[in-house]
């Protein structure tokens, strides 16, 4: 796979448009994740339930997206083309976060999951990720959510992940919130640099979900780490 130099990186909220996109990074990114690749038999039913998720939250007035994106050089035959139906960058990443305060409610999720996909472990997995929120209730009451960050393979430690991440904590930060989230372990070292630290009873030995009885040799680890306002002190 061709990979990118290290890129001339902008941030910018999201777009409608921009949502196809972020939901085949994000599948790519994340592709050992139970819920993003293990359960489903077909990558498409993956993409369609993923994007109408993304599609729901990006309606929510409360979640944010943000890009990571790169310029692209402008084509001979684009110069004519009106600047809003040209495609001006290329998304390298993108970041999903919730505003913390007050609980804000959001609409029920109930997508169509097709009969192929491993409709146990996608239940499993979502009551174990419910009821390790709400052991974690009071840590986390009232902190901001980042629901998602993911960078393209081929865009990887270039730094796009840190230019994501200061660009989140950055607006967090202006709100005075603390901010949760759920590590995966090839990103816990880059959270831990912003300031993240690991918490619940499991700290830094994370929670490892076993796989063996859904057909899966590995299993997954998780790390349950929050972010105080400024970072860690």
């Amino acid at each position: 796979m061709a990979t990118i130099d290290r890129p001339q990186i902008s941030l910018r909220p999201a777009t409608p448009s921009d949502l196809p996109e972020i939901t085949s990074l994000d599948m790519s990114a994340h592709s050992t994740h139970p819920m993003t690749g293990l359960a489903w038999a077909h990558p498409s039913d993956a993409h369609a339930v993923l994007l109408a998720r993304y599609t729901l939250l990006f309606s929510l007035p409360f979640y944010h997206f943000l890009v990571a994106v790169q310029p692209l050089p402008l084509s001979p035959s684009l110069s004519q083309t009106p600047q809003s139906e040209k495609e001006t960058d290329q998304i390298l990443g993108f970041a999903m976060w919730k505003e913390g305060g007050e609980e804000k409610e959001e609409p029920d999720f109930q997508p169509e999951i097709p009969e192929t996909a491993n409709l146990r472990l996608i239940s499993w997995f979502l009551a174990e990720s419910q009821k390790t929120k709400e052991s974690l209730e009071k840590e986390i009451k009232g902190a901001a959510f980042l629901d998602a960050v993911a960078v393209r393979p081929d865009a990887q430690r270039r730094g796009v992940g840190g230019v994501l991440l200061r660009g989140v904590v950055g607006e967090v930060d202006k709100r005075g919130e603390r901010m949760y989230l759920k590590s995966s372990k090839a990103g816990k070292g880059l959270y831990e640099k912003f300031g993240w630290r690991c918490i619940g009873e499991h700290g830094e030995k994370g929670v490892t979900t076993d796989l063996k009885d859904f057909g899966f040799e590995h299993g997954y680890t998780s790390w349950d780490m929050m972010r105080e306002v400024g970072g860690a002190k």
